[in-house]
This record gives structure tokens, C-alpha cells and sequence, in this order.
């Protein structure tokens, strides 16, 4: 988030060449907006590469935080719901089989959520409940998870 915020902040240029435009998170899209609204009205802007860079950092935060097995999402999920977290993990995974019907690349993913997305291994010790801090950072988690996800990341289609 640092380096995109870093990013956008430093200047943009008009390309004259068609890229792979970029797709946009909730995250992306609110500090575009704040910081340098070129980025969302302009259709051949070309961002920082600083700023790309923070791009790839959300990407990359959003697939982790996917809410499914074991994946750091998956974990989160788990820690607040475990009984319920099967359920989950299979509800996501419609989802984002949803997404994939419209974005093709995402198959791929799909497929690997599938081969180890749906359950979690017990942790060592389950009986204590989470204290108001570690729920809280397990929301936390999961708003970021939702703030950072990119339903279609590079758009060419």
C-alpha cells in the first residue's frame, strides 16, 4: 500500500501505445481517486512503475487472503469459524468459479483451489477461543481480502 500510495503520487505519462490495461481493486480504485484521479478518467495512462509495483503487491495480497484451505484467507477463516469454515471454503469456491466463467485465467486457479481448498488440518490446539484482538485482526483480514481483490486483473478481455 506504501508503494502504491508512493506510486501514485509520482507522475503518470500518456502512452501511445496500447499495454495490458491494469484491473482495479476497491483499494486501487479509492487511492487512484484520492491521489490522482488521471489514472481512472484517462484510457492510455501509463502508471509509475512504483505505482505498479504497489498494483502487484495488492495482487499478490488478494490471493493469499482468498478465503479458502490453506491459504493465509483460509486460516483466518478458520481461526473465527471452524465449524462453519468447510462451508465457506465450498460457497468462495462457487464464487470464484462464478468469476471464472468470466474471466477465463482464472480457471487455472480454480482448479488449484480445488486440489487443496477444502479443508483445513485441526491446529494443535483448538480449545481456546480468540480474544477480541485476534478477532479483530481476523476481520481485519478479511476487509482486506475484499478491498484488494481483483475479479478481472489484467483486462483483455
Amino acid at each position: 500500500v506504501i508503494a502504491l500510495v508512493i506510486g501514485l503520487h509520482l507522475p503518470t505519462q500518456t502512452v501511445a501505445t496500447e499495454g495490458v490495461p491494469l484491473g482495479m481493486s476497491l483499494l486501487f480504485r479509492g487511492l487512484a481517486y484520492l491521489i490522482n484521479p488521471v489514472v481512472l478518467t484517462e484510457a492510455n495512462v501509463a502508471i509509475h512503475p512504483v505505482a505498479f509495483a504497489g498494483w502487484v503487491g495488492l495482487f499478490v495480497t488478494s490471493l493469499n487472503l482468498l478465503p479458502v484451505g490453506q491459504l493465509d484467507g483460509g486460516h483466518a477463516i478458520y481461526a473465527m469459524w471452524p465449524e462453519k469454515s468447510g462451508f465457506i471454503y465450498r460457497v468462495f469456491i462457487f464464487l470464484f468459479a462464478v468469476n471464472a466463467a468470466f474471466y477465463p485465467p482464472w480457471v487455472v486457479f480454480l482448479i488449484l483451489l480445488l486440489f487443496f481448498g477444502l479443508k483445513h488440518p485441526p491446529p494443535t490446539e483448538s480449545k481456546t477461543p480468540l480474544n477480541w484482538a485476534r478477532r479483530l485482526i481476523g476481520w481485519l483480514t478479511i476487509t482486506i481480502f475484499l478491498l484488494a481483490y481483483m475479479p478481472f486483473p489484467f483486462d483483455i478481455f
